[in-house]
C-alpha cells in the first residue's frame, strides 16, 4: 500500500512547532513535503526536517505547486504574520484537495480566517484542534462541529520528556522573560482583530522594575518573540549586563530558569506544562490574560508581580500536562487521518 502524501504549509512559530513534531513523529507513515516560510524555517531546520523554503509564495504560486506535488492532503498553520497559509488553504480547496489547518493556541480563533461576517466560507475542509481547552473554544466561537477534530498535539509530550531542571544554582534565581510580538505587522493585526494591546509596552519595564526590587541574587533574561526580526539574535544577561545568544532553543532557556513571565505568549503554557513557576503579567486595565491554564499565576499589579518573582516556591506536574498526554493517546494523528482521506 502506496504511503499517503501530504503537503504541509506554514509560516509562523506556533503552527510551526506543532506541524513540525507531528511530521517528525509520523515521517516513516507519510510522505511530507514541507513548505516552510519566516520563523518556521528555523523551527523545521533544528528538528532536522526536509523542507523547502520558497522565496516568494502567493496564491496562483501555491495553487501550481499543489497541482505538481500532488498532494492526498494538505495541512497548513493559521498565523497572523502572512498570507502565505492562506494561499494554500484556498488553492486546495479550488483544486478539490482535502485540507484542514491546525489551530495552535487558544486566541482570535476566527480573526485566523478573516473575521468578518463570511469567516465561515474561508474555512478548510477540517479544522484540527490540539487539546480540551481549544475543542471548547472552537465550539464556542461558532466553528461547525462536523469540521473539527481532536489531534495530537506531541509538541506537549517532547517538553514533558526534557523534564524541568533543578531550581537555581545554589545562589543565583533565574527569571526568564518571554517578550510578546511587537512588529508593527502585529500591532496592526491586533487592532483589527479587537485585541487591546495599549498597554503591553508597559509590561517589560514593570519586569525590569520588579527583578531589581528582588535583590542581586535574581538575574534576568530577556527571550524576544520569534515573529520580531529586529530583536532576533538580542537578549539580555545577568540584570541586563551583557548579551545572551537569541539563537538558543525555547525549552534550553525554559530549562535554565527558576520563574517564567511573560503576557499571554503561548510559549507560558509551555514554561508551566515544564514544571516552572509560571506568571502572567498584564497591567491592570481592559486586557486579560486568556491562557485556560490553571498553573498559570495571573497577575495585573506591579506589587503582585515583585511578591511572585521573589516567591521562588516549589512547583508540581501540570495537571494540565497530566490531561494532554491521556488525549494524545485517544487521537493520535495517523488515526484521524485514516478517516479523512
Amino acid at each position: 500500500m502506496r504511503k499517503r502524501k501530504i503537503l504541509c504549509a506554514v509560516n509562523d512559530a506556533g503552527g510551526a512547532e506543532i506541524l513540525s513534531s507531528i511530521a517528525k513523529k509520523y515521517k516513516d507513515k507519510f510522505n511530507w513535503y514541507n513548505v516552510v516560510t519566516g520563523p518556521a524555517k528555523g523551527i523545521f531546520r533544528n528538528k532536522g526536517i526536509l523542507c523547502h523554503t520558497p522565496i516568494i509564495i502567493n496564491y496562483d504560486k501555491a495553487r501550481l505547486l499543489i497541482k505538481d506535488i500532488k498532494p492526498d492532503f494538505v495541512i497548513t498553520g493559521t498565523g497572523w504574520s502572512t498570507n502565505m497559509e492562506k494561499y494554500f488553504m484556498r488553492a486546495a480547496k479550488a483544486l478539490g484537495i482535502k485540507s484542514a489547518s491546525y489551530l495552535d493556541s487558544w486566541f482570535n480563533y476566527k480573526e485566523r480566517f478573516g473575521g468578518s461576517k463570511s469567516w465561515k466560507g474561508s474555512l478548510p475542509d477540517f479544522i484540527f484542534i490540539g487539546d480540551a481547552y481549544a475543542y471548547r473554544l472552537a465550539l464556542k466561537s461558532g466553528f461547525p462541529r462536523k469540521k473539527i477534530r481532536n489531534v495530537e498535539n506531541p509538541l506537549w509530550e517532547q517538553f514533558l520528556k526534557k523534564g524541568a531542571k533543578k531550581r537555581g544554582d545554589g545562589v543565583k534565581r533565574n527569571i526568564l522573560y518571554l517578550a510578546g510580538a511587537a512588529s508593527s505587522r502585529y500591532r496592526r493585526w491586533a487592532l483589527k482583530a479587537g485585541i487591546d494591546i495599549s498597554r503591553r509596552s508597559e509590561v517589560s519595564g514593570d519586569i525590569i522594575d520588579a527583578v531589581k526590587a528582588a535583590g542581586p541574587l535574581f538575574r534576568l533574561r530577556v527571550r524576544p518573540h520569534p515573529s520580531d526580526r529586529q530583536y532576533r539574535g538580542q537578549g539580555t544577561g545577568d540584570r541586563g549586563q551583557g548579551r545572551e545568544n537569541g539563537r538558543r532553543k525555547l525549552e534550553d532557556d525554559i530549562r535554565w530558569a527558576d520563574v517564567v513571565v511573560g503576557a499571554e505568549t503561548m510559549a507560558l503554557a509551555i514554561a508551566a506544562a515544564m514544571g516552572k513557576k509560571t506568571i502572567s503579567y498584564l497591567p491592570e486595565g481592559k486586557a486579560q490574560c486568556r491562557l485556560p491554564l490553571k498553573d498559570i499565576i495571573k497577575v495585573t499589579s506591579k506589587g503582585a508581580l515583585r511578591r511572585q518573582i521573589s516567591d521562588i516556591s516549589k512547583t508540581s506536574q501540570s495537571a494540565f500536562m497530566m490531561e494532554q498526554v491521556l488525549f494524545n493517546k485517544r487521537h493520535r494523528f495517523d488515526k484521524i487521518m485514516e478517516g479523512l482521506f
